[in-house]
């Protein structure tokens, strides 16, 4: 009963902040099993930071290693070879948050959609979650400050 009222009460569209991100969203992934580990698949569409690049990164997670509620979801990798996506975090709400980071040797570099510069230059996002078969979809978008825009899919079971 639990997951059926799930579905029905979490088919949500929430909104960024100021101006909209230039990346489209890709459509969303076919369904998969519920208990597949959390999985995701970040596209870069603009780097001006160089370290990303114009590219598709895939994530697969371990499901102890993040948390996946209709509210947040963080999806993590530590084995991710260097260069590659090894974490995505989102925060869902009337401002979600788009947070997808990258192994490198400068410690990791993390393309965070909520910071503001002080002079006011701030990132923005977008999100639509779905609860399916137990498992919690989300499409999202997102424009950091400095111009880096990317767009994805998330997938992962829902937390009971």
């Amino acid at each position: 009963m639990r997951r059926l009222l799930l579905a029905s009460l979490f088919l949500v569209t929430v909104g960024g902040c100021s101006g909209p991100a230039t990346a489209a969203a890709p459509a969303a992934a076919p369904a998969v099993a519920v208990d597949a580990p959390p999985q995701a698949q970040v596209r870069f569409t603009a780097d001006p930071r160089a370290v990303a690049g114009t590219r598709t990164y895939d994530l697969t997670g371990v499901a102890a290693d993040g948390r996946c509620t209709p509210e947040a979801v963080s999806i993590r990798d530590d084995a991710a070879a260097q260069g590659e996506l090894d974490g995505l975090y989102l925060t869902l709400g009337s401002t979600p948050v788009v947070e997808p980071s990258l192994n490198t040797t400068g410690a990791g570099w993390s393309y965070d959609t909520s910071y503001v510069t002080s002079d006011g230059k701030a990132g923005s996002a977008t999100a639509t979650a779905t609860v399916r078969d137990g498992r919690l979809e989300i499409v999202f978008d997102g424009r950091t400050w400095d111009g880096s825009t990317f767009s994805g899919t998330a997938s992962c079971a829902v937390a009971p």
